[in-house]
């Protein structure tokens, strides 16, 4: 682990607690607190981060990273570190005390942070106190409130309250910190440094078996003394969470994935709906993203129910046939620029909904015939099947698949026409939904499917295969001149990860074996082929220089599940793969433990 490593700390409903293990601030979303206005949207950044003192009568040590003279500097007192159950400092101190420092969230009171500190085993030898100051992204105005309340300002109309333990004194001292550094940014921002403010200092005694809660929120309504209670149950919450079966090797890491799942399934402001996040810290949630994930995030957890809700969240959204790829935060209509989305939102529904809950004449199996019927005769975005019997959509500028960067009027990957994982989605949901139709003796529908599903079928086999490649063409009749886009990318891969693959059996195995010799990689699959003309292989610079990386070579850990499930379904195929499975499956553990957000992907 090293100090520049992050961590990640939920509240349930949009809100989160972001940073690095050594407190440097490091990048423009790193903050102690971001509350979301509209659950789970519109997420204001209320503290940046702190810095705190260890204070002997004759020696001051940093506990954290500090901001002086113009520059970070590393904490004098480096910290052990564990993210999981909720994240956790300590330091070992002379004559054996232990300082601990834990950070965590409560589900039951959305935008409030917990801070507590605890010493343990002897007493330190000498008097000693902490010292702890808020960093600010906004001007302090602080308020009294009474004994150990006050508040230290305000972002975007949102007051940070802080509630203490009655034993910690406050000393006014704050101050502009200056134009911070951000070094994550420096080489993919414009603007790399941000005006921090130090607010006031907080200060109390370190003795023996003590415990000090600190309550930053946006109303001050929890007493400190709760934070105890509020610690255990977020730890037994998620130590208690249903953990896939896993041998007795691998259970351990079952429950931290499963907790890291925890964290993207979040509530919906004003309802008892459900929703999944496309990602922190600031995606929210997309249709493509939630419909994608929801299958692995609710099914192994044991969130059927759950996932049920968010299914039907999203139905209740059908407009056309199609589901919203994004609910945008102020509120305005969802937008439907995805053709991916709903199709995955049938896989996903199949997963998780039993056909025997289904009626003939309930709403969702209307809903689900709707989607079927528009993808068939057309809907929004120019989306409907050919003459050939493929899913077209969109039009030159337009970008309705997840390789969906548009820069200004530029579309670095276009895939308007004919994409190849789209064939696969949409005959995918056609024996889907002709297997429901016959579950439901819904005869004529189910031939309907079928006949479209064939027509699908024979077609992609005719335009998507050439006898001198081993990969896939990754989209046909992309300007309705019949021509092919011959790009070597990991969509070809997609449809081993459906319930029914489109791609001949006979052509299963070049497939696999072309992605993983030029695609896979130790952290995902590499978007684009590496001998391509447009493959760039850093991601890195301006915003501009980083959205045309994005989608043409820049690796995507994502992707390896739709690969792998291919390689094992396809084990008779492509025995020499399954070793190299394994294999990788390692170098993704050490990723998850190790690297980048711990205990995250």
């Amino acid at each position: 682990m090293r100090l520049e490593s992050e961590w990640l700390e939920t509240d349930g409903w949009g809100g989160f607690s972001c940073g690095t293990v050594s407190g440097e601030l490091r990048r423009k979303w790193h903050g102690l607190l971001w509350n979301s206005t509209k659950p789970p949207r519109a997420r204001v950044r209320l503290l940046a981060g702190m810095e705190e003192f260890l204070r002997h009568p004759q020696l001051t040590l940093s506990l954290s990273s500090t901001w002086h003279d113009g520059s970070w500097h590393p904490p004098a007192a480096w910290p052990s570190f564990e993210p999981h159950p909720v994240p956790h400092w300590w330091w070992e101190l002379e004559g054996g005390a232990c300082l601990r420092k834990f950070i965590y969230m409560a589900r039951e009171h959305p935008g409030t942070l917990f801070v507590s500190w605890r010493l343990e085993g002897s007493p330190v030898q000498d008097a000693a106190q902490l010292s702890l100051r808020p960093v600010l992204p906004f001007a302090t105005a602080f308020e009294s409130l009474g004994e150990g309340h006050c508040v230290l300002g305000a972002n975007e109309g949102v007051a940070l309250h802080v509630r203490t333990s009655d034993s910690v004194k406050i000393v006014r001292h704050e101050k502009e910190l200056g134009v911070v550094s951000l070094e994550t940014e420096k080489d993919c921002e414009k603007v790399w440094t941000q005006p921090l403010h130090a607010g006031p200092e907080f200060q109390f005694d370190v003795t023996t078996e003590q415990n000090i809660t600190f309550v930053f929120s946006t109303d001050g309504a929890i007493d400190p003394a709760a934070g105890e209670d509020f610690y255990h149950r977020a730890s037994e919450r998620r130590i208690g969470l249903v953990v896939p079966k896993l041998n007795e090797k691998h259970a351990p890491l079952g429950i931290r994935l499963t907790a890291a799942a925890d964290q993207f399934i979040v509530r919906v402001a004003g309802s008892e709906l459900s929703t999944i996040l496309a990602g922190y810290p600031w995606f929210t949630d997309w249709g493509r993203d939630t419909m994608i994930s929801l299958p692995v995030l609710c099914l192994s957890t044991g969130r059927r129910e759950e996932a049920k809700s968010i299914l039907r969240h999203f139905l209740s959204h059908l407009d056309k046939g199609l589901i919203p790829n994004i609910f945008p935060e102020e509120g305005t209509a969802p937008r439907y620029n995805t053709i991916d989305g709903t199709l995955w939102l049938v896989e996903a529904y199949f997963r998780c909904v039993d056909v025997s809950e289904l009626t003939a004449d309930s709403e969702d199996w209307a809903k689900l015939r709707e989607i079927i019927e528009f993808h068939h005769s057309g809907t929004h975005n120019n989306i409907g099947v050919d003459s050939d019997g493929l899913l077209a959509g969109g039009t030159a500028g337009s970008q309705l698949t997840w390789m969906d960067v548009k820069v200004n009027d530029e579309v670095p990957t276009p895939r308007h026409g004919k994409a190849v994982e789209i064939q696969g989605l949409w005959y995918n949901a056609l024996v889907l939904m002709a297997g429901a139709a016959d579950s439901l003796a819904d005869e004529e529908f189910a031939e309907y499917c079928r006949g479209l599903a064939d027509q699908c079928a024979g077609s992609f086999a005719e335009r998507f295969i050439a006898q001198d490649k081993e990969h896939l063409a990754d989209v046909v009749d992309r300007d309705g001149d019949g021509t092919s886009d011959w790009s070597l990318r990991p969509n070809m891969t997609l449809p081993f990860g459906l319930a029914h693959n489109i791609i001949p059996a006979d052509k299963r195995g070049d497939v696999l074996r072309v992605a993983a010799r030029e695609l896979l990689t130790p952290r995902g699959l590499r978007s684009l082929g590496p001998d391509e003309a447009q493959y760039k292989e850093r991601y890195r610079g301006e915003l501009l220089d980083r959205d045309r990386a994005y989608h043409q070579g820049t690796v995507w850990m994502w992707l390896i599940g739709p690969l792998f499930k291919g390689i094992h379904r396809e084990r008779e195929l492509v025995p020499e793969l399954a070793q190299l499975a394994q294999e990788y499956i390692g170098e993704f553990v050490f990723h998850f433990e190790n690297e980048g957000c711990l205990n995250q992907c």
